[in-house]
């Protein structure tokens, strides 16, 4: 179970021994009937609900995870949330950070980051539905959208009696991220935004091809070989100078070659192609956010980072040296950003007020006195 760190806590002893009381009860009244733990089906048998997780094994096209060198032996989970089965993977103790991965990656792409905090924090890292060992139902058991990913989110807090906790996102996870903080600031105590989904600055081949109903699912369900999606990671997510092992992208590849994970990638392009309904949700965000952004990212420019920062007030934003895929080309870096923020006292992380169309409606100026 994740502990709550009130803001402005220095230590781990201070931050894990407080719990929110109110935001948990608040949490389970909303959300728990959404999500439940449940066994691993071909892990166990005859284990109470409570203790039904098991020891992860290390995939060998990755070799030995960082998950491996946490103080904890690792440990995933199947979450039932939202009626789709989550996989989760934990590590570490302390305050609890909810890491979510982006697309066509799984959470794997926070192995470097959680060798960064583990010491400091409980880290929880869900396969999204449709990807990674998580379930990939159909589109008319779940839309894809990013409003159903953040209330299968929501689920997973419930299910792991969370509370309130550090949320961080990348890509898609960032545009979830922000939608759960506006529509449950009950959940998020900080909030970590590391190059979130917005609108492109010109439209993705990707995006474009997933709205062809004959040439999408050919392509995607079929056409997409490793060479192509090497070529896509390396040329589109990582900066011209990034130092990531092939290994790293071939196991992303395995994860994404199935029919269901290809399926459940496609329909997840086509129902989240218009951002604007995500950015208009920014305002609404009250926590204390950061925005981490890629320096060399080609799909979404700084510059659309620095606008972002201006929606949410108050937001900091710091650029990284690495392309899209910032938890993966520079993990170290990613992780000091993170605990430093999350550490911060409350006096470093101001709030301005937010305007949401409320305005107190103008005074009727009195009638001026003509001179005679």
């Amino acid at each position: 179970m994740c502990v709550h760190a009130p803001p402005g806590a220095r230590t781990r002893g201070e931050l894990g021994e407080r719990r929110d009381a109110h935001v948990m009860s608040l949490t389970n009244s909303k959300v728990s009937s959404r999500a439940k733990i449940v066994a691993h089906p071909s892990k166990f048998s005859g284990v109470r609900e409570a203790d039904r997780t098991y020891r992860a094994p290390v995939k060998p096209e990755l070799g030995s995870l960082p998950f491996s060198e946490t103080p904890e032996p690792p440990t995933q989970r199947d979450v039932t949330a939202g009626g789709v089965r989550l996989r989760v993977a934990e590590a570490g103790s302390g305050p609890c950070v909810v890491l979510l991965h982006g697309l066509f990656v799984d959470h794997r792409i926070w192995d470097g980051v959680v060798r960064g905090m583990n010491q400091e924090f409980h880290l929880v890292a869900p396969d999204l539905p449709g990807f990674g060992e998580s379930e990939k139902p159909a589109t008319s058991r779940f839309p894809y959208t990013v409003e159903a990913f953040a209330e299968a989110i929501a689920g997973l807090y419930a299910g792991l009696q969370i509370g309130r906790a550090a949320l961080v996102g990348h890509g898609l996870g960032a545009a979830i991220a922000l939608t759960l903080a506006a529509r449950h600031p009950e959940l998020v105590a900080h909030l970590v935004l590391i190059d979130p989904m917005l609108e492109p600055e010109r439209p993705l081949l990707e995006n474009r091809l997933a709205g062809l109903p004959l040439i999408g699912n050919l392509v995607f369900k079929q056409l997409v070989g490793k060479a192509t999606f090497r070529a896509y990671f390396r040329e589109r997510l990582l900066s011209p100078s990034a130092n990531v092992a092939p290994a790293r992208v071939d196991a992303f590849y395995e994860s994404f070659n199935t029919p269901a994970a290809r399926g459940s990638a496609l329909a997840t392009l086509r129902a989240t192609s218009d951002p604007r309904p995500v950015l208009a949700q920014s305002i609404r965000v009250r926590s204390p956010t950061l925005l981490l952004w890629g320096r060399h990212d080609e799909l979404y420019p700084a510059r659309f980072g620095q606008r972002l920062a201006r929606e949410i007030g108050g937001a900091h934003f710091e650029l990284v040296d690495a392309g899209h895929a910032v938890p993966e080309e520079q993990p170290e870096e990613t992780a000091r950003l993170i605990s430093r923020f999350l550490t911060a006292p409350p006096s470093s992380q101001p709030r301005k007020p937010v305007d949401f169309g409320m305005r107190a409606p103008k005074r009727a100026r009195a009638p001026r006195k003509r001179s005679r």
